[in-house]
């Protein structure tokens, strides 16, 4: 898991290669934005899931076999809970479509405030437990790119 603020994005367009084009999207989209959706980028190879909406009291882990979650926050702030997905336990059957896998809560060994202005990238081992409410629920805007492994 990585965790930085967008300032400093131009750090990380060199782990994989579609990190630069997502980071463009961004640029762009901060220009002109588009309404909430699905919008294809590259394919299945990259696309984004544009999420308005409030953050939650309860969830799951979540886990991602084919891609990497590259999560922009754009306007508000969640809770975030990480662990390595070897530590939980599956909470229902992987989901081929969506490529998830649900799991059951462990011990939560991260937990951070995911902020405006911030980015995070969770690969297939981090099981992440985002948009969870900080003091009740609140609106969120964000980002989340789908980069294929």
């Amino acid at each position: 898991m990585i965790l930085d603020k967008l300032t400093n994005k131009d750090l990380y367009t060199g782990i994989h290669p579609m990190f630069e084009v997502a980071f463009k999207f961004l640029e762009d989209y901060l220009k002109n934005p588009v309404a909430p959706g699905r919008y294809d980028i590259c394919g299945d190879d990259l696309y984004v899931k544009i999420d308005e909406g409030k953050t939650r009291e309860e969830g799951y882990y979540e886990v991602h076999d084919h891609y990497i979650d590259l999560q922009v926050m754009l306007d508000g702030e969640e809770k975030v809970l990480c662990d390595w997905r070897e530590n939980l336990q599956p909470a229902m059957p992987y989901n081929e479509q969506d490529d998830a896998l649900f799991l059951k809560d462990g011990k939560g060994n991260i937990e951070f405030t995911f902020s405006k202005g911030q980015f995070m990238i969770l690969y297939p081992w981090d099981a992440h437990k985002p948009s969870m409410a900080i003091d009740g629920p609140a609106p969120i805007k964000k980002l989340v790119f789908k980069v294929k492994l």
